[in-house]
């Protein structure tokens, strides 16, 4: 009898030990069974395992941080020093765009003189090209027109055929520049600025471009130089009447002179203002008629008399 319960006792024994074996089993088994799927979870493609790591996210209530692990190198990955995040600890997919060139190939117009580095690449050009025409300017050197821009090694010919329309040079209203102005014109220096300044003071103003190529030394070699760097707004040109203008400003006048002045002077004593007339002075051999169309180039819509 008691041989009998002995046995009965240590087959419990037996059972118990087995039932702990097999749960310590299962539990082995699922433990290497949720590593494997970390590790394939955490695994890139290049071989290497990527570790759990732990972030936090500002939640919009608090200001309190929330713990949530995540694997690098997952699509929901989340770096909190490189995106932005909305109120609700959300990413904020226009401000990162924005970051890396959401505008990247949009057309818009520019002066290559003063475009900055971002806009560059807003243009399409990659940073290390913008860089490298922002340092060409850097070191004193301008465009004068968009040929000089497409001459820069980092400007190709697709890209120039693209942009061509967008470009504006700032063109210089040589009405308005001074001396400093000018010399900021491609092969004109201290020396042709001044000149130039003396010669619109004494034509009143210029009326056009090619005026500058009456200027001893300005011929045209010099002035395809910089001839698409200037320009005249009409409102500046100072107009006269040579029915109305002064006797010494008759007499200084480039287009007309001592000589041409003293005839003017004449033929409005002599004749009936009826008859004056810019084409009258040149039928009556007074002034020449290449003096003649100088003048027009200052006249109101006709020279008649008052």
């Amino acid at each position: 009898m008691w041989e009998s319960d002995n046995r009965k006792e240590r087959k419990k024994v037996v059972k118990s030990g087995i039932a702990s074996g097999v749960i310590a089993l299962i539990f082995f088994v699922l433990g290497i069974q949720s590593t494997i799927l970390m590790v394939k979870i955490g695994d890139d493609g290049s071989g290497s395992v990527k570790l759990i790591d732990t972030i936090y996210i500002q939640t919009e209530s608090k200001n309190e941080y929330s713990n949530r692990t995540n694997l690098k190198g997952r699509s929901d990955y989340i770096n909190p020093n490189s995106r932005s995040y909305g109120s609700k600890g959300q990413y904020n997919s226009s401000s990162k765009r924005k970051e890396v060139g959401e505008f990247k190939n949009s057309l818009f117009k520019f002066d290559p003189n003063i475009v900055t580095e971002s806009e560059l690449i807003r243009l399409g050009f990659s940073l290390k090209q913008a860089k490298s025409i922002i340092q060409y300017r850097e070191k004193g050197n301008k465009f004068y027109c968009k040929e000089d821009f497409a001459r820069l090694y980092a400007v190709s010919d697709s890209m120039m055929n693209r942009l061509d329309k967008f470009i504006v040079v700032k063109q210089l209203d040589i009405n308005l520049a001074d001396s400093a102005d000018f010399t900021t014109l491609r092969g004109i220096g201290g020396f042709y600025a001044a000149k130039i300044v003396d010669y619109r003071e004494q034509l009143g103003s210029f009326a056009k471009i090619d005026q500058l190529m009456e200027i001893r030394g300005i011929d045209n070699e010099r002035f395809d130089q910089f001839k698409n760097s200037i320009t005249i707004d009409n409102q500046h040109i100072k107009r006269f009447s040579i029915w109305e203008a002064s006797d010494s400003f008759l007499i200084n006048h480039p287009y007309i002179g001592s000589l041409f002045a003293d005839r003017i002077i004449k033929y409005k004593e002599l004749c009936d203002s009826s008859e004056w007339s810019l084409e009258k002075l040149c039928l009556n051999n007074i002034i020449p008629e290449k003096s003649i169309e100088k003048i027009k180039l200052y006249s109101s819509s006709a020279e008649s008399a008052p």
